[in-house]
């Protein structure tokens, strides 16, 4: 997998070397043509695929030997263990909490935090005011517009009538 998006990766910079992309359409257009066969599929991301993992800051995956396990038993009601298997028998499962030892500076240890499960990042409010662009970038960008296809002209047509 991590070969597969490494020269998905790499045939997407080659092919953007020798483009210029003015604006999120022409970047889509241009995706959309490294490939001849197969095409790429471009997703579109949601808020709901940005979750937060800042609660897996207090796990200790360390006590799992990931390298021997051939299975691994998430129980919904025990969200701090984890039970793994080092052979395919059901029977020799190992239970082991997943969660930091908290530890005083003295060295006595605290009673582990409870972890919730991950959720979804928070919706962030829009900015209420309008932005502003300054004149010489607005004098910049129009100057450009000869050497920009129609599509990318449209756009920042768009974002330039609504900065305003």
């Amino acid at each position: 997998m991590i070969q597969e998006v490494d020269s998905a990766h790499s045939s997407i910079e080659r092919h953007l070397r020798n483009v210029e992309v003015y604006s999120p359409i022409s970047l889509i257009r241009q995706l959309l043509a490294v490939r001849r066969s197969p095409k790429f599929r471009i997703i579109q991301m949601r808020l709901s695929d940005f979750l937060s993992f800042d609660e897996a800051r207090v796990m200790n995956f360390s006590k799992v030997p990931f390298t021997a396990v051939k299975q691994l038993v998430y129980e919904q009601g025990k969200t701090n263990f984890v039970s793994f298997g080092r052979s395919h028998s059901v029977a020799e499962l190992s239970c082991v909490l997943i969660i930091k030892d908290r530890r005083t500076p003295r060295g006595k240890e605290r009673t582990p935090l409870k972890v919730e499960e991950v959720k979804p990042l928070q919706i962030l409010k829009p900015l209420n005011k309008t932005f502003q662009l300054a004149k010489e970038k607005i004098a910049d960008l129009r100057a450009m517009f000869v050497y920009m296809p129609k599509v990318d002209v449209d756009c920042f047509e768009a974002i330039l009538k609504s900065s305003q």
